[in-house]
């Protein structure tokens, strides 16, 4: 290994360490602000909403996720298109589910008291939309990590990172309530999206199927897409169970403590 290769990744290491530190330390800080200014029954709301995800989002962006990062350098320009189109389809179908639940909200107040919570239908469209755009990002991404561009992720995740402090702080301490738990998360990918347009992470042809016919990447994807659908029933569905058992102020609370 040249001398300049391992002096990058040397700086590549510690410039991930760093922005990992700060990305924990701003979701310690927003935790901080969540617990000062919204109260129970909001934070129960957002958290009403993710176990609703849990269900709607099921897939996730089945499996893509666990698969794009082993892809090696040399095979990514030919596997990104159907990564990104595979993972897309599954996005947008949580999309469309999340859209298709809010307008079903109404008839389920009278059984669930939980379709009734004050700003869920708000925060539900908000995280619908945040599924669209993390499609477009995943791939601009990975492309910036096959390149060991990985103190200019950092660099990214850093501001990530301090804009979403600031948005939670402003819109908890202005009284919006619930979605400025969810505000925060859908403009992130906003910002990534902009920034890898034109730091050169956006490529056409990252963006064009390529290589593989569906059948074989269905059966390729077939364990990736389980995985993420076990993920998400133990990181999310407890939520909407808790969220139908339980009053929103005391999941709130479970929520909070959970985040901690």
């Amino acid at each position: 290994m040249s001398p300049h290769i391992q002096q990058k990744r040397t700086i590549a290491i510690v410039a991930t360490t760093l922005a990992s530190v700060v990305a924990r330390l701003s979701a310690l800080v927003s935790q901080v602000i969540v617990g000062w200014y919204l109260t129970e029954e909001q934070v129960g709301t957002f958290a009403v909403a993710i176990g609703i995800m849990g269900v709607t989002a099921l897939f996730r962006a089945g499996g893509t996720a666990l698969v794009m990062p082993s892809i090696r350098p040399a095979d990514y320009d030919n596997a990104a298109g159907r990564m990104f189109w595979w993972g897309t389809a599954f996005l947008a179908f949580s999309a469309v589910a999340t859209a298709g639940t809010i307008g079903l909200l109404p008839a389920l107040e009278s059984h669930f008291t939980a379709a009734a919570l004050p700003g869920l239908p708000a925060v539900l469209w908000l995280m619908a939309g945040r599924q669209v755009l993390f499609a477009m990002t995943t791939v601009s991404r990975m492309r910036m990590a096959v390149d060991l561009r990985f103190s200019e992720l950092a660099k990214l995740d850093v501001v990530s990172a301090i804009l979403r402090i600031a948005l939670t702080w402003w819109m908890a301490s202005t009284g919006m309530g619930a979605i400025a738990l969810a505000v925060p998360q859908a403009v992130t990918p906003v910002l990534e999206f902009v920034y890898f347009a034109f730091c050169g992470a956006w490529k056409r042809s990252d963006y064009r199927w390529q290589g593989m016919r569906l059948p074989d990447m269905a059966r390729l994807m077939k364990w990736p897409v389980i995985a993420s659908v076990i993920n998400t029933i133990q990181g999310q569905l407890n939520f909407l169970v808790l969220g139908i058992a339980i009053p929103a102020s005391t999941l709130g609370l479970f929520y909070f403590a959970f985040q901690l």
